[in-house]
């Protein structure tokens, strides 16, 4: 199968599918057909990366990535010395090879550790970087690792590499083309909002007051508002009423 026929039978599959868990089942065939392993994605929204909202990143991953080196990267929080969350913010986009980073002086040694640590407790021999997105909603990327030796590895990635980050570029952009696709990644304690928080936010989205709301029909007194709209910003990593409204107007939450 070409390199146009592949990608072109992987937009048509993403497309007919309707969960991001199906899709994402779509791509991971479609890297093994590259012959790459296993893949992980991630989406950090920007309210979790630029306040006080502290939460480890939210995964999705295909069978074959070790679910041990997941779990030791969210409790040992690895995105806090993650060279591919650093490049992110830097606005480098670019495919990152794993082993080359951790042979050249671009990386801190804590950074170094992580790849270290990949290869030794999880069996990543080799690994790629795909980032993928930093604008005013998020940063998103993917991690495509393997067991394979270095000799073969890199005839993999001379061959197929190209290829790979077109689908992985499709199916991000696809994902991302879906209102709410990407609420998977997002942190239960944002999601899981009473009706009246809802009622709270969606009369400051608006512009009205707390005065507003209390004259309103909505079951929602004024100082109970003002109680509700204070928690939540709190909720939310400490921020101010004007950055909850973006945030909430970002990641689309009511």
């Amino acid at each position: 199968m070409s390199d146009n026929y592949l990608l072109g039978d992987l937009v048509a599959d993403l497309y007919a599918c309707t969960s991001l868990s199906e899709r994402f089942k779509m791509y991971e065939k479609c890297i093994q057909k590259l012959d790459f392993e296993a893949a992980s994605y991630t989406f950090i929204p920007k309210i979790v990366s630029e306040t006080a909202l502290n939460t480890p990143p939210v995964f999705v991953r295909s069978a074959l990535f070790p679910e041990s080196f997941i779990e030791q990267y969210i409790a040992d929080r690895f995105d806090k010395n993650d060279f591919t969350i650093r490049a992110i913010q830097n606005n480098v986009l670019c495919p990152m090879d794993w082993q080359d980073c951790f042979q050249s002086d671009s990386l801190t040694d804590a950074e170094k550790n992580v790849v270290f640590l990949a290869k030794q407790e999880h069996n990543i021999q080799n690994g790629i970087s795909l980032p993928m997105m930093n604008d005013s909603v998020g940063m998103a990327g993917f991690s495509i690792v393997s067991s394979m030796q270095d000799v073969d590895f890199t005839k993999v990635k001379q061959q197929n590499l190209n290829t790979l980050h077109l689908c992985t570029k499709a199916f991000h952009d696809i994902v991302f083309s879906r209102v709410y696709a990407y609420h998977e990644f997002i942190p239960s304690v944002l999601l899981d909002l009473s009706d009246k928080e809802k009622i709270v936010l969606e009369y400051i989205s608006k512009g009205k007051t707390m005065e507003e709301l209390g004259k309103s029909n909505a079951p929602v007194s004024k100082r109970y508002g003002e109680k509700l709209l204070l928690e939540l910003r709190q909720k939310f990593g400490d921020i101010s009423t004007h950055e909850l409204i973006h945030h909430v107007s970002q990641l689309k939450l009511i």
